[in-house]
């Protein structure tokens, strides 16, 4: 008999964040580049949870194949999996709690243990090992045990009668064509002319090792889910209703995703399950012509909720001191407030990834640059802001940690002048220029428009879509070593990172002064500060000037006068936003008089520059983060 598949969803966890933030660039509305995220009020989890409980057995038999099948879209490490475990424990309580007839059964499905083999692929893509990987999962998950007898007699015939198992397992139906009256034969317990039932059963056996020596991968996963469908109508399951759900799916690469989802939907058809698959937005776009009627867009917690969350579960705990206590709820109160640098660095790292917030929140707690000392500065708000975001961007290394953060102003290690605005142009195109989304041949052709060579192009891109801290996602690979085919059929689009790190760090003082630090001990100088983010405004001036210069003499046609360039020239309008006029570094006026040269340095440092709602506006504002 089939038993209940075990759950491995944990039930709903205490303290659960309900969902209330999206990203806007899933959908095909107007870009705003300054406002990639928005606040729902939808009750997100409710219609999950829904899907699964279902209808009436008479109801759901009625549903077409689109109305079996929900579809989450959302980032990677945004929650999708913690929101399907939650979901999932209130289906089961709710079923219970109405006395449903039908038991509900939720199998889940998950691909969060990708070797590395899969992920390093950057050369053609080897579906043999994908399929291998996922014939593994189903086996695991829908195996069931039929006897030798059964199997090459009953269930032979039983197939023969599946039209939709014709076309994907092509071996066992050439096998049918000539043994299939001996399976009758054996089914019937007759022999075939002079050939006994005993001795089909042999010739059988040995006919059956031969065609499953012939399949693929693929093949040997779909006998196995029809091994597991026909034990379900043997046994009459109709008193169950089952839900597949798969997840993490966006652990494999691009170009597998697309193979998995359409798999799980075929899958979802020929058991009459219900499926419910978490998936990246690009994902979800390249499945051409599939018609799904549930499709929701992911809505993550609020990142600053999570982690306050955390904290105060900490200061509770009776092991911690006061000075530690004191440190935390400075920390509490410092997430709370949107004008603060905590908050901001976070949000600007993070994206609206919970995953990568718990982390990147854990790297900065554990900085050699937070000692003992900086409790003292943390609860007292004395701690320098400069110290603050080194002590977050920096690991135990003397530069920004490029594993879980990105240096927009350095390529492969690299930062010079010429490179300096690569990553920046690149991301401004893609945002602003082509709405969130482009071929990316489009964004190499263009950033070779001012003068980038194909190596540092390559380099640059690989880096934006670096998995730990994806700030570009592509549909084919995480990674491309040459302009090869699948380059030039890839698309690129911005992840949520990409445009937080666009819209709140690109520009911002204290960013552009780690990504300039040579050492996580020593600061830069403001003045440095401030020549090298002008410097990036007469560079991308004259880029811009030469770039439609050339392209006007290969192409006097008029599209070129809002050609690949118009995304691009108003860079140094966003890096205008976050500087200070020159009154303000040396000769600051607060409270009606003069400073002198290094204290108005130190006050610029405390200051938080803000924009207002137009974009080449150059006020200040004051809002320290901690003193």
């Amino acid at each position: 008999p089939i038993e209940a598949p075990q759950l491995v969803i944990e039930p709903g966890k205490a303290g659960y964040q309900r969902g209330r933030i999206r990203f806007n660039f899933q959908t095909r509305a107007t870009v705003d580049a300054d406002r990639p995220f928005s606040s729902e009020t939808h009750d997100y989890e409710e219609s999950i949870i829904s899907f699964m409980v279902g209808t009436s057995e008479r109801e759901e038999a009625q549903l077409p194949n689109a109305g079996r099948v929900m579809i989450i879209r959302g980032a990677t490490g945004a929650g999708k999996t913690t929101t399907l475990e939650y979901c999932s424990s209130r289906a089961i309580d709710r079923t219970k709690q109405l006395g449903n007839e039908r038991e509900l059964w939720l199998v889940p499905l998950q691909f969060n243990d990708v070797d590395g083999v899969m992920l390093e692929t950057s050369g053609a893509i080897d579906l043999s090992y994908f399929w291998r990987y996922v014939a593994s999962k189903v086996i695991d998950v829908f195996n069931v045990d039929v006897e030798t007898a059964v199997e090459v007699g009953v269930f032979l015939k039983w197939c023969s009668r599946q039209p939709e198992l014709k076309a994907h397992v092509e071996p066992l139906f050439r096998f049918l064509e000539t043994a299939l009256p001996k399976v009758h034969a054996f089914v019937d317990r007759r022999g075939l002319g002079t050939i006994t039932v005993d001795q089909l059963l042999d010739h059988l056996l040995r006919e059956r090792e031969h065609f499953i020596g012939t399949m693929t991968e693929k093949e040997l996963a779909i006998y196995g889910l029809a091994k597991f469908r026909f034990t379900m109508e043997q046994e009459d399951a109709k008193h169950r209703r089952i839900v597949l759900i798969v997840d993490n799916v966006d652990h494999l690469p691009p170009a597998f995703q697309t193979e998995l989802v359409r798999f799980s939907m075929w899958v979802a058809q020929f058991l009459t399950f219900k499926l419910v698959i978490a998936i990246r937005p690009l994902t979800w776009e390249n499945l051409h012509g599939q018609h799904v009627l549930h499709v929701e867009v992911h809505q993550s917690t609020s990142l600053a909720d999570v982690l306050s969350s955390r904290l105060r579960t900490f200061a509770h705990s009776k092991s911690v001191d006061e000075d530690t206590k004191a440190a935390v709820q400075a920390l509490i109160s410092e997430l709370a407030n949107s004008h603060y640098h905590l908050r901001t660095v976070i949000y600007g790292t993070s994206g609206i990834s919970v995953r990568a917030a718990i982390r990147n929140f854990a790297n900065f707690i554990s900085s050699p640059l937070l000692d003992r000392h900086s409790l003292h500065d943390i609860a007292n708000r004395t701690l320098q802001v400069s110290e603050l975001i080194r002590a977050y961007l920096f690991s135990t290394d003397s530069t920004i940690d490029q594993t879980y953060f990105e240096n927009l102003f350095s390529v492969g290690q690299r930062r010079t002048p010429h490179l300096a605005l690569l990553k920046c142009r690149a991301l401004d195109f893609i945002l602003r220029a082509q709405l969130g989304r482009t071929p990316l041949i489009e964004l190499v052709e263009f950033l070779r428009s001012f003068g980038h060579s194909e190596d540092n192009i390559l380099v640059a891109v690989n880096e934006l879509m670096y998995r730990n801290r994806a700030l570009l996602w592509s549909n084919e690979a995480f990674r491309f070593d040459t302009l090869d085919e699948r380059l030039k059929r890839a698309t690129a689009s911005v992840a949520p990172a990409g445009c937080s790190y666009y819209a709140n760090l690109f520009g911002e003082y204290f960013y552009t002064e780690a990504c300039l630090a040579n050492s996580r001990i020593k600061t830069v100088p403001a003045q440095s500060v401030v020549a090298f983010s002008r410097d990036l405004i007469d560079q991308d001036d004259r880029a811009v000037t030469l770039a439609a210069s050339s392209t006007r003499q290969k192409d006097r046609s008029p599209r070129t006068r809002s050609g690949p360039h118009k995304g691009a020239h108003s860079l140094s309008l966003r890096i205008n936003d976050f500087l200070p006029r020159a009154t303000h570094v040396g000769t600051t006026k607060t409270r009606a008089h003069v400073c002198e040269p290094e204290r108005a340095i130190k006050q610029f440092r405390g200051k938080r520059v803000r924009r207002s709602p137009r974009a080449n506006r150059t006020s200040t504002a004051c809002a320290p983060w901690v003193g």
